[in-house]
């Protein structure tokens, strides 16, 4: 007899794929375990720097095809990463796997243009906005007429706790630089299309999607709204029916 949904979920783990990349991740990070309802393996790919990723080392699709193959064959219902820049190779990745690939916060950008339609904007927090280019927005699926793009890479706080490898983390400089950046963001217009909803890139920005939500009253999508979304789809529940 098959295995109930409830006990399912309970034993089969979400696969994280990491940067080879020293920082804190505290609850609400992929990286860190406490972060979702259900289990996550993690799976540091040793070499793959942040460096590496952000100026697009076609060497790590290799690496990273390995590492999300190990991880399904240890039992993860699908997979995701430790860095938004990934969706570089989500296009790669997802056809070399049998299980859901999501390697990017950045591929909820065009569902979440639907949701707000064509007279506004999307607007993308990311980690470093010079880096981001309009290559990882078309592997995300998402318009650049349609997009606004904000980077912390100049807030002191969030380049050293999260661009520097082994820096120092602050956890409460960097809430106030995340929300800094988020108004900046969600005052910008692009054709004269306003931001109505956001979408951090770096998956080490939703510990502070409650503040940057309350600060700027706009809906926030990220890692872990991606990840629990699709972990939802895998393992539906019964609806209670009146009668039954």
């Amino acid at each position: 007899m098959g295995k109930a949904p409830d006990e399912v979920t309970q034993q089969a783990p979400l696969g994280v794929v990491m940067l080879d990349h020293d920082l804190v991740r505290p609850p609400g990070d992929v990286g860190n375990p406490e972060t979702f309802s259900f289990p996550t393996l993690h799976k540091m790919i040793k070499g793959v720097s942040l460096e590496r990723l952000l100026n697009r080392d076609p060497a790590i699709l290799e690496d990273l095809i390995r590492a999300g193959k190990e991880l399904e064959r240890a039992g993860a219902w699908g997979l995701a990463s430790g860095c938004g820049f990934f969706v570089i190779f989500q296009a790669q990745v997802a056809p070399a796997l049998s299980i859901p690939v999501f390697l990017s916060s950045l591929i909820q950008v065009p569902f979440v243009q639907q949701t707000i339609g064509p007279k506004a904007a999307v607007g993308v927090l990311t980690a470093h906005s010079g880096r981001l280019t309009p290559d990882h927005l078309a592997a995300a699926g998402a318009s650049p007429e349609t997009t606004v793009v904000k980077g912390l890479e100049h807030k002191p706080a969030f380049y050293e706790g999260v661009l520097m490898s082994g820096g120092g983390y602050d956890q409460e400089a960097m809430e106030r630089e995340v929300v800094e950046g988020a108004r900046e963001l969600a005052a910008r217009k692009i054709d004269g299309r306003p931001v109505r909803a956001l979408v951090f890139e770096c998956t080490n920005l939703p510990p502070f999607a409650l503040a940057v939500q309350e600060a700027v009253g706009l809906p926030v999508y990220d890692s872990t709204t991606l990840a629990k979304s699709v972990q939802q789809a895998i393992f539906r529940h019964c609806f209670k029916r009146p009668g039954f």
